[in-house]
């Protein structure tokens, strides 16, 4: 069996013995979640709608991911993310967080991955969608972890690196040839990317309107060309 096929077959397991815990406000929403969720293949859902009784379910039932809604009402899911990842009371504090919202900016997807957020999913909610960002949520937590650099951060293959950032590797790759991407390091003929790199080139790109980003844009373009 390849490590592909062993990855597969781990997250199989782990959808089928453990529930995947829907936090949402709104039943009609949750709904929509769970049936995705069933159709996905997981077993068991458990349902809760808000912050407080989130925390409670991820301490009973120790689901295998948690789909967060970013407006869930009592304790805001912002604060539901750091007391899962830092408070010390959580079972399992890496556990995959998809977290679902409205329309979105850039600043949040910064803001999501900053506070420990595995993925970030927009409305409305399909089951192509779901699944582009579940399965690679489950598969994080439980690859094996990634080659560390001198610096003690992570490797990550341009194909991962793409899934935090959540663009196609297609565009990472070209990214990479203009010099428009974030920082990249060679290992023999391997691409990898540091994943501190990655945190500051995301924040690096928060702009406050079109006109300052079409401005950065090009006083970068003139830099390369030099």
């Amino acid at each position: 069996m390849s490590n592909s096929d062993a990855l597969w077959s781990s997250v199989d397991k782990l959808i089928k013995d453990r529930v995947a815990l829907v936090a949402d406000s709104h039943p009609y929403l949750r709904s929509i979640t769970r049936k995705i969720l069933l159709q996905l293949g997981v077993k068991e859902t458990h349902e809760v709608d808000d912050g407080f009784e989130t925390v409670e379910a991820i301490c009973t039932f120790d689901p295998c991911a948690v789909i967060l809604d970013w407006g869930i009402r009592g304790m805001d899911a912002r604060e539901v993310v750091r007391v899962v990842r830092t408070s010390g009371i959580v079972p399992n504090p890496k556990i995959p967080i998809i977290a679902i919202s409205g329309p979105i900016k850039r600043s949040k997807v910064v803001e999501a991955k900053d506070l420990g957020i595995d993925q970030l999913v927009l409305r409305p909610l399909s089951p192509m969608l779901l699944q582009q960002r579940f399965f690679p949520a489950l598969m994080k937590s439980i690859r094996p972890p990634s080659l560390p650099d001198a610096d003690g951060t992570s490797l990550l293959t341009p194909k991962n690196a793409a899934e935090v950032l959540q663009v196609d590797p297609s565009w990472l790759a070209k990214a990479r040839k203009s010099g428009d991407g974030p920082p990249h390091v060679r290992v023999g003929r391997s691409v990898r990317y540091r994943e501190a790199d990655l945190t500051r080139w995301t924040k690096s790109r928060r702009w406050i309107s079109t006109d300052e980003q079409k401005s950065s844009t090009r006083k970068s373009k003139q830099a390369h060309s030099r």
